[in-house]
């Protein structure tokens, strides 16, 4: 099997956050696989994307530079945990290089050449969302049936048993209303305005609990103090399996990569499970690139 290269995306400016993804990404099992590294060139972009704008604001800034790297690589993984739009603009450019390439060969310009496999790009925030659905499975609502009595007048109760779910755990505030929002657009679900992103009795997705944030950005995960980090992780962590019946907690912050064994001190890890946004990105591009999705 030729080699996979996959070519991972910082599109914030902080190399220091590119290097904390290295060793997790190392640490993967995965045969006949290189990895490369890119961060958004100093001074072109934001050092921490912590809202929409910045995220739009780094995608601009990255594009150019991404673009030619496209063809030398199989797969392609955008490590910001957000539904960041240069997901979409380079899956874009990848849909232009094969219309392009179609039309070389119409040309007679490539003909007798094999048909290249198209290149994958996916992102850290869809690959978790999809991978925690595996994980809960499950369809449809469990009922519970008890006898209420016997006689002409017995009878029996229905107790809609909770549906387990999933919740992300993330940076700054801001997060709980975009990532809330961002999971409806994922999933087909017509969001309403006035809900609440940290009340899951009004979220309109059963399977998803909803957002807590630590009040940190990207960087300070690093930065600030760990001991300090590692409180309000877990502080976040507590609050979010309190809003219903939780089983996946997403590490909702490429920062994060590496810290989930915090969260795992503050969950039952016999019911809980927790989903690494780098780790579900990297598994998906594996996956899709080795079935030739």
């Amino acid at each position: 099997m030729e080699t996979i290269k996959i070519l991972i995306i910082n599109p914030n400016t902080t190399k220091s956050m590119t290097e904390a993804l290295k060793p997790l990404v190392e640490s993967f099992s995965y045969d006949n696989t290189k990895y490369t590294y890119f961060t958004a060139p100093p001074g072109s972009g934001p050092a921490s994307i912590n809202n929409d704008l910045d995220a739009a604001a780094s995608a601009k800034a990255c594009l150019p530079h991404l673009d030619p790297l496209l063809e030398s690589h199989d797969g392609v993984l955008v490590a910001c945990y957000s539904r960041h739009p240069l997901v979409e603009m380079l899956r874009e450019r990848v849909r232009e290089k094969e219309k392009k390439r179609e039309r070389g060969k119409e040309r007679g310009k490539e003909k007798g050449s094999s048909k290249k496999k198209p290149i994958v790009v996916v992102g850290i925030f869809e690959a978790s969302v999809a991978a925690s659905l595996m994980v809960l499975g499950g369809g449809g609502t469990s009922m519970m049936k008890t006898d209420e009595g016997a006689g002409e007048h017995s009878g029996k109760k229905e107790e809609e048993k909770e549906r387990e779910a999933f919740g992300i755990i993330s940076t700054g505030k801001v997060w709980e209303a975009l990532l809330s929002k961002g999971v409806y657009e994922m999933l087909g679900v017509r969001a309403l305005d006035d809900i609440s992103p940290a009340s899951s009795s009004s979220l309109p997705c059963a399977r998803f609990a909803g957002v807590e944030t630590t009040g940190l950005n990207a960087t300070e995960l690093h930065d600030a103090p760990q001991d300090e980090v590692k409180r309000r992780i877990q502080d976040a962590t507590r609050r979010l399996v309190k809003l219903g019946n939780v089983r996946v907690v997403i590490l909702g912050c490429a920062g994060m990569a590496g810290m989930e064994e915090w969260v795992g001190e503050v969950v039952d890890r016999g019911k809980v499970r927790i989903v690494d946004g780098v780790k579900a990105g990297v598994g998906a591009l594996q996956m899709l690139i080795r079935a030739g999705f």
